[in-house]
């Protein structure tokens, strides 16, 4: 048996096990914005929905910064 490797093995996993026990559930939420650089502001779209015209909007910095909000009235950030 190789012992050096053995015995930084044996330490991570006390420590791995004991940050475990004290540990505590936590949710991460991952915002994607992809190319916003072209969409700051809404643009109207048309769209057929069930052979029916639909008009609506797309895009727009304000949509992001909603949904943020609403993910951190969720799950508000806490420093410790």
């Amino acid at each position: 048996m190789y012992r050096p490797r053995l015995i930084p093995a044996v330490f991570a996993l006390t420590t791995v096990t004991a940050s475990l026990t004290q540990a505590e559930a936590t949710t991460l939420t991952f915002i994607e914005n992809n190319d916003l650089h072209a969409h700051l502001t809404a643009a109207l779209d048309t769209v057929i929905k069930n052979v029916q015209v639909v008009y609506g909007s797309h895009g727009g910095l304000a949509r992001v910064v909603t949904l943020v909000k609403q993910s951190l009235a969720q799950n508000p950030i806490r420093y410790e």
